[in-house]
């Protein structure tokens, strides 16, 4: 069974993750969170299945996510623009799995990078008056905007 249920993510990850998908929304709103947090069992018979590498996932301790496009029959795809998400996902510091010469393993996938999020608000205010453009100010102030909504 494929757990979705966002309340069981791990703190800070957890508000990361619904600021994350509060700012992708605006801009790809057939984004969704495919699977959450996995058992044992499940991430036994993905390694089984080649359909993941390790049984030290992050997924088994609620720290991280699995991206999924929507069609338009409201089927799940993995055929989207990962791009923009990756984009998005560097504002909320959250991280993708590389590999060792830095190239993309899963690009599915977001998991937590152990940043406090006062340390990540302080690091886009700080990039902020660096950003090379007016979008990318504008996702840094949505992203730390959205985490002052949730209280921080």
């Amino acid at each position: 069974m494929i757990d979705n249920d966002i309340e069981k993510l791990s703190q800070p990850f957890k508000d990361k993750i619904k600021v994350f998908l509060a700012v992708v929304k605006i801009y790809k709103k057939n984004v969704t969170i495919f699977e959450w947090l996995r058992t044992l069992e499940r991430q036994k018979r993905l390694v089984i299945n080649w359909k993941s590498w390790t049984m030290n996932s992050y997924h088994l301790v609620g720290k991280a996510v699995d991206l999924v496009f929507m069609n338009n029959k409201n089927q799940p795809t993995w055929i989207g623009d990962y791009k923009f998400l990756h984009y998005i996902w560097h504002f909320c510091w959250i991280t993708p799995i590389y590999n060792s010469k830095w190239q993309l393993i899963e690009s599915c996938h977001l998991q937590d990078n152990k940043k406090s999020i006062k340390d990540v608000m302080k690091t886009n205010s700080d990039n902020w008056h660096k950003a090379e453009s007016k979008k990318e100010q504008d996702f840094l102030a949505q992203v730390n905007f959205g985490f002052r909504i949730l209280g921080y």
